[in-house]
């Protein structure tokens, strides 16, 4: 066993593995059992692979503007990656507690081809990882209210965490997103 003394209370403190989203993600920590600290030491498992190739160079770099922009006050990661563990989706939202809340936002190769889905996609993603929603006591993470209705939309958002908290700020980033990248190509 690593030896090393917790920050907050000078007890010993152990190595521990916690496994996220199904083995998608792995890290290591030191669990502190006196004080209930749990401090991050490495990641050791991260199984989607990014996607390196510069095909979609001008989509990330306008992904990341519309991050910054919205959520300007959080560390939101935009990722591209080959493909997500559940085929069926277009994007998911990835918040890591333990690293210091940066939030993953990933989109796979199929919705990166489809321009109008990339653009539906994004404020979907931004609105999960919106400290607005994540935060607020209200949200209920679980929800399922909009599985076979949106509003907005027409289509149904399969999966949970889709709210009135969750859609209201949905409907204000599609709105804003649409705006942006209409302007973003005619300056192309």
């Amino acid at each position: 066993m690593n030896q090393k003394k917790c920050p907050n209370c000078s007890h010993f403190l152990e190595v521990k593995k916690i496994i996220f989203a199904k083995g998608i993600f792995e890290i290591e920590v030191w669990d502190c059992h006196h004080c209930q600290s749990t401090i991050p030491k490495k990641i050791v498992k991260d199984v989607y692979k990014d996607i390196t190739d510069r095909k979609f160079e001008e989509q990330k770099k306008f992904a990341e503007k519309m991050a910054k922009k919205f959520l300007p006050e959080q560390k939101v990661k935009v990722r591209f990656v080959e493909k997500l563990i559940t085929a069926t989706l277009v994007g998911e939202t990835r918040i890591w507690r333990l690293t210091n809340e940066v939030i993953d936002i990933c989109f796979p190769r199929k919705t990166l081809r489809d321009q109008d889905l990339f653009i539906e996609a994004l404020p979907h993603e931004l609105a999960h990882a919106s400290d607005e929603v994540r935060l607020n006591p209200k949200h209920d993470p679980y929800s399922l209210q909009f599985t076979n209705e949106c509003s907005r939309c027409g289509i149904p958002h399969p999966g949970e965490g889709h709210d009135k908290i969750w859609h209201d700020k949905y409907d204000e980033l599609a709105k804003k997103v649409e705006k942006e990248y209409s302007l973003w190509i005619k300056k192309k």
